[in-house]
């Protein structure tokens, strides 16, 4: 039986060529090139020799791959280093590409193509493979509760080919809602002596300009005492009606709020009830809402929050607003008020109260006016409701609550009564007697 040879191995570097003049030799592209390929895609390595060579010289004439480590790759189209990621493909005669899938840092170098002329021609092509960034480490956790005047320490290890850079962004979600650049970059951000005012989310980005930039974000929470803020020291309210008391507490961790009456927690009943609202993240509304209000609600209320740094308590005072009593008699004044006998100029007879103002009308003695002790301008309600404004002053304003005044002013001076024509001052002193004599009449009725 006739045995099998063994394949003789293939050598590395190929013997001398034939000599060639400017009619035979084989043409190879010797133009350097330098191909970038990002880590994970594949590698296409040009090389490009003269069509008729392969057909007329392919006994003699070979073409191999060489790597950066001087290793043979391949021997015309077929591979003879034990990596399957690397071929050659020939989509035309000329073309001797070499292909290297699933590129990684390692394969990076400079990679010769080369035809064994005399001299030997070489195509060098270098090969610069990149990596995007990525964060390989960072400060855990990426929560972080410190109270004030505490220390802060941020870090980002980020790797990549080329290394990246990074930068420090705050996102201020408090107030402008954009990313602020804090920092001089680097892997560090040290944040000393922090206030509450530093409590937000920062961001570190790793960019090295090779795919998309990556970020990782910390959430920093600062601890501080409750901080209580109301609206209003004192409160009125009339008998009966409804009222809506409210403070806002600041403070991390929340902890413990509540409304407190006279020393006694309140708590949710038929008559009161008390809301909670998150305003921020470190901020709420406490509501307290009573119905109805009886004597006993009024006095002093206080809004009380305390957490593991502190307590703080604000109080104000709910009081009551007495109605004010509808006037049954007239008030006159001697310079707003005159009696005039309209029968003493022809009218029918009839005895009337009026109050003249400054544009010459004339109200009728119905209204009940209220004198301002420090002018000498008469005021009247304009209706005899009763105002259920919430009243938060000191008891002394009775207006509603959009500003307008509750009186209207209805005014004389005694420079208009000088400037009245004499006739009218005639008929003042002839209607007295008939004027005194119409009131004891009224009385007796």
């Amino acid at each position: 039986m006739r045995q099998s040879q063994a394949s003789e191995p293939v050598p590395l570097f190929f013997p001398p060529g034939l000599a060639y003049n400017k009619e035979t030799r084989p043409v190879i592209d010797e133009t350097p090139m330098t191909i970038r390929v990002i880590t994970g895609q594949t590698a296409s390595l040009p090389c490009s020799v003269d069509p008729r060579y392969t057909e007329q010289h392919a006994d003699q004439y070979k073409v191999i791959w060489v790597n950066p480590l001087e290793t043979a790759i391949s021997l015309q189209d077929r591979r003879i280093l034990n990596d399957d990621r690397m071929s050659v493909e020939r989509p035309f005669l000329r073309d001797w590409n070499l292909h290297i899938r699933n590129v990684s840092l390692t394969d990076k170098g400079e990679y010769k193509c080369q035809i064994n002329t005399t001299p030997v021609g070489t195509k060098r092509v270098q090969l610069v493979v990149v990596e995007p960034p990525s964060i390989t480490d960072h400060t855990k956790p990426s929560d972080i509760e410190r109270p004030e005047k505490d220390t802060i320490e941020l870090f980002c290890n980020a790797t990549g080919t080329p290394p990246p850079n990074i930068t420090w962004y705050r996102l201020n979600k408090k107030t402008t809602k954009h990313r602020e650049h804090v920092g001089q970059g680097g892997e560090v951000l040290v944040i000393h002596n922090v206030t509450k005012d530093c409590a937000d989310t920062y961001e570190c980005v790793a960019d090295n300009k090779v795919g998309s930039a990556i970020s990782h974000s910390f959430k920093i929470t600062i601890q501080y005492a409750p901080e209580v803020h109301l609206p209003n020291t004192r409160l009125g309210q009339y008998l009966g009606k409804d009222t809506i008391l409210e403070c806002e507490v600041n403070a991390s961790p929340l902890g413990t709020v509540l409304w407190k009456h006279n020393g006694r927690p309140m708590a949710n009943s038929l008559t009161s009830e008390v809301n909670l609202y998150n305003k921020l993240d470190d901020s709420v509304i406490l509501s307290l809402r009573l119905q109805q209000i009886k004597r006993e609600d009024y006095g002093v209320y206080e809004c009380y929050a305390d957490n593991i740094l502190g307590t703080t308590r604000q109080s104000m005072t709910l009081y009551e607003i007495v109605p004010r009593r509808k006037s049954t008699t007239t008030t006159t004044t001697e310079a707003a008020n005159v009696w005039s006998n309209q029968q003493g100029v022809g009218h029918s007879r009839s005895n009337s109260l009026h109050k003249i103002d400054r544009g010459g009308n004339s109200r009728g003695g119905d209204d009940h006016g209220v004198r301002d002790g420090h002018s000498p301008h008469m005021y009247r309600p304009r209706g005899d409701s009763q105002d259920e404004t919430i009243h938060s002053e000191d008891g002394r304003n009775y207006g509603p609550a959009d500003g307008s005044s509750k009186y209207t002013s209805v005014i004389d001076s005694e420079n208009d009564i000088r400037n009245e024509s004499p006739k009218i001052k005639l008929e003042i002193l002839a209607s007295t007697v008939a004027m005194t004599a119409f009131l004891a009449v009224a009385c007796v009725l």
